[in-house]
């Protein structure tokens, strides 16, 4: 017969036993939730972690962007900063302009608490880099006085560079001076460079492919007549596109830059005596012409004035007289009767127009 006092202690031993067990359920429970909590921890830390990432990846894009605003604006910036924010986090941005023409971006990205950082190089092709592009050979005469030379807008009191290149695809002719411009490129082997003008020639296998200008896919409507005088609205980037002949008339200015017109295939573009952006940064205006036409620059009867992009890979460039040109002009041939006078300037700034897109080098994360 079992006494009272053995039931109480199988009771208490029962009791304990069960305690116990309990306890050790509750360890092994509250264990497997600390290791949830760190995994999930670790998961949600990993996951802001790449959220920093994307952040200060996006951030790359807005620091380009104000580069891009930068330039057009011409404030001649070198340093510039900010920030960009998302849904997930903000990054703090800086952007410096180093001497070989690349821009370093450096990005903090911050996700939570959590922090990732990214530099990269950012560079592209200049838009504009020739003085004068001729897709024949170049014929010019320069014994009534035409200087060919290049200086730099950037600096604010247009300092004398040693980058006013000449090229020709297949050769040119130069006389009259001793010097046109700082370099002369021809394409071999096909190209030659003649005269007493060719000191500093340059030779490549290939010429640059130079495509027409595409027509833009935003724009203004051109005037009725194709006429263009007194002050151009380019109403910050929008494209007038002509389908008749452009006929630029006296004094033309421009406000709210740059001004683009493009002119369709089979068409012209005139100049001749008129002064055009004089004064003006040559970013400013951008004349392209699709097709086969002409562009007049003057007939000698007055001078002819023009700062700006002449872009007309397929046409024929005419002139003769006085021509003051600054900027990149770029054609098919030059048809001149005799020599010319003035200058050709080419402007070191064109080399900062946003043509094309940016390509990011030496990209590093931490």
């Amino acid at each position: 017969m079992t006494s009272r006092s053995d039931s109480r202690r199988d009771e208490r031993g029962s009791i304990v036993l069960v305690m116990t067990v309990l306890m050790i359920i509750t360890a092994l429970s509250v264990a497997v939730l600390v290791r949830s909590i760190g995994m999930l921890n670790q998961q949600n830390a990993g996951e802001s972690i790449d959220s920093a990432l994307a952040v200060s990846d996006a951030a790359v894009a807005v620091a380009l962007a104000a580069i891009d605003e930068s330039i057009l604006a011409g404030t001649g910036d070198t340093t510039l900063s900010g920030t960009a924010t998302t849904t997930a986090g903000v990054a703090i941005w800086n952007a410096t302009l180093e001497l070989d023409g690349r821009w370093l971006i450096t990005v903090n990205g911050e996700v939570n608490g959590f922090e990732r950082t990214l530099q990269a190089y950012a560079s592209r092709s200049s838009g504009f880099p020739y003085t004068l592009f001729s897709r024949q050979q170049l014929n010019l005469d320069a014994s009534a006085g035409l200087a060919v030379q290049s200086i730099d807008t950037r600096t604010g009191s247009g300092t004398p560079t040693a980058n006013a290149v000449l090229v020709a695809d297949r050769g040119m002719r130069l006389i009259g001076a001793t010097a046109f411009g700082d370099a002369q490129q021809i394409n071999a082997p096909y190209g030659f460079c003649s005269g007493p003008g060719c000191h500093n020639v340059i030779s490549v296998d290939a010429a640059p492919v130079l495509d027409p200008p595409a027509e833009p896919t935003e724009t203004q409507s051109c005037t009725a007549d194709g006429t263009l005088m007194g002050t151009l609205n380019g109403q910050d980037g929008i494209a007038m596109v002509c389908d008749r002949d452009v006929v630029f008339v006296g004094s033309v200015n421009v406000v709210n830059a740059p001004f683009t017109v493009h002119g369709t295939a089979g068409h012209s573009v005139t100049m001749i005596g008129a002064l055009v952006n004089d004064g003006g940064a040559p970013g400013d205006l951008v004349v392209q012409l699709a097709g086969d036409g002409f562009v007049d620059l003057g007939d000698g009867t007055s001078p002819t004035f023009y700062t700006g992009v002449l872009y007309a890979p397929l046409a024929e460039l005419r002139g003769t007289g006085s021509l003051h040109l600054v900027g990149s002009v770029v054609f098919d041939r030059f048809n001149t009767p005799g020599p010319l006078s003035g200058s050709i300037t080419y402007d070191d700034a064109l080399r900062d127009l946003p043509i094309g897109s940016w390509r990011l080098s030496d990209w590093h994360a931490g």
